[in-house]
């Protein structure tokens, strides 16, 4: 191969990357906005928060969101020990998994007449009683049934229940 048709062999190379690297880069971004409603509660009492979302792009099958609490001398997510399953990967490739049982901390959620209401697994665990991660999967056993949140969907995607401590000053208004 003489050394011109080399040079134009790795200029149209490189050419394609860059059109295919730029191709990529204007992709459409998902645009979908989570937001948790204001609520009242008295000390001592347990306080629904509804966790609103704003879909204005993607089908939203199945998600795993992290919440901490802003202002953990106010309330924490009072939560239930329970005996779960849990797995972890059986080698470093994770190739398979070893399940084991152990205890997790389940704070109650409230899906009645949320966006996840009809979905297979909806499950709301705390690490501390001041933090959440909430994993839910509409479709567990892959029978598309039910079916996903579709893009343009307002609503309450999902309702988790939070705890006011008893000490709270009367002065407080937050």
């Amino acid at each position: 191969m003489s050394p011109y048709r080399h040079l134009v062999t790795w200029i149209a190379a490189i050419a394609i990357v860059a059109c295919v690297g730029a191709t990529q880069v204007t992709a459409q971004t998902p645009e979908i906005v989570v937001d948790i409603e204001e609520e009242i509660g008295r000390p001592g009492n347990l306080v629904p928060m509804s966790i609103l979302i704003e879909n204005l792009s993607d089908s939203i099958e199945a998600f795993q969101m992290g919440i901490t609490l802003s202002r953990p001398d106010l309330m924490f997510f009072d939560a239930d020990t329970t005996v779960d399953t849990c797995y972890e990967c059986a080698d470093s490739a994770c190739t398979s998994l070893v399940s084991y049982p152990c205890t997790v901390e389940v704070v109650p959620i409230d899906e009645q007449g949320t966006l996840t209401e009809t979905w297979d697994y909806v499950q709301a665990r705390t690490f501390g009683s001041f933090d959440l991660r909430i994993t839910a999967i509409a479709d567990n056993n892959f029978d598309e049934l039910p079916g996903p949140i579709t893009p343009f969907t307002n609503g309450i995607l999902i309702k988790v229940v939070g705890k006011v401590f008893c000490d709270v000053p009367d002065t407080l208004t937050d």
